[in-house]
């Protein structure tokens, strides 16, 4: 939400100079320099056009997506379904880089509340180690939430190990990625509780 914004805003700057562009060259005397600034302009106008429906369609097709067509995908693209998933419902999706990540792959933010992700394409059950690699990225990004996303299942120690972190710390399996943005959100809702000091009424405020 937060890119597509800035993206929309680059857009108006665009508009706004080929206004000033047109009224030079009906006003100005340089009516040369105003028509190379008109088509200039004209020609990013259309590429960002081009790009945003790009985007839009690579959206639809990831999020139309069957559970099956995600096992094919590889690891980077599993962390672009997430974040299209989670952006066609409406949520702000950060994607961090690869490198100095720290375990997370994108952050969420969940009603001023910011949730990590980690995303494991995997053929095999996950195990308590990417756990450990979310809490760690957890921390580091200072992430109030954490969660571990996979299109496979999590072993019984992964279950465990998730259970005693100090975080609150989602583990979202095949069953839960067709209501993925519904899960983590009443995920973030259950853990509001959890998250405020001693004593505290959820309630108030």
């Amino acid at each position: 939400m937060a890119r597509r914004r800035r993206a929309w805003g680059e857009a108006g700057c665009l508009a706004w100079l080929l206004v000033a562009a047109l009224v030079a060259w009906k006003a100005g005397p340089d009516r040369f320099l105003a028509a190379f600034l008109a088509v200039f302009v004209s020609f990013h106008l259309l590429r960002f056009f081009w790009r945003q429906a790009a985007r839009a369609r690579l959206r639809a097709r990831l999020c139309g997506m069957s559970l099956e067509e995600l096992d094919t995908l590889t690891g980077r693209e599993f962390e672009a379904w997430i974040a299209a998933r989670l952006e066609a419902d409406g949520l702000r999706v950060r994607n961090l880089p690869d490198s100095g990540d720290f375990g997370l792959d994108l952050l969420v933010d969940l009603g001023g509340t910011t949730l990590g992700i980690q995303a494991k394409r995997y053929k095999g059950k996950v195990g308590n180690d990417a756990v450990m690699q979310a809490i760690a990225g957890c921390d580091y990004h200072s992430c109030g939430l954490g969660a571990v996303v996979t299109q496979s299942h999590f072993t019984k120690a992964a279950r465990a190990q998730a259970k005693a972190s100090h975080l609150p710390l989602l583990l979202a399996d095949r069953e839960d990625l067709p209501y993925l943005p519904e899960v983590l959100q009443a995920f973030a809702r259950d853990s509001r509780g959890s998250l405020l000091p001693e004593g505290e009424d959820p309630a108030e405020g």
